[in-house]
């Protein structure tokens, strides 16, 4: 094998690694944050029924 195999070989790799550890981070992300949006959700609900505004 020549040096631009092995080099592409090895960027290879790394991308893949990259990829992973950044799936990994953003569902850790997305685990923490959905609960939040639906509370967020559920208390603009609950606020828009209590004021007696109509929804758009």
């Amino acid at each position: 094998m020549n040096d631009k195999t092995i080099r592409n070989i090895i960027v290879i790799l790394i991308l893949i690694a990259l990829v992973v550890i950044a799936v990994k981070v953003i569902g850790k992300i997305v685990a923490v944050l959905f609960p939040v949006a639906v509370v967020i959700i559920a208390a603009y609900i609950v606020y828009r029924f209590v004021t007696g505004k109509k929804f758009p």
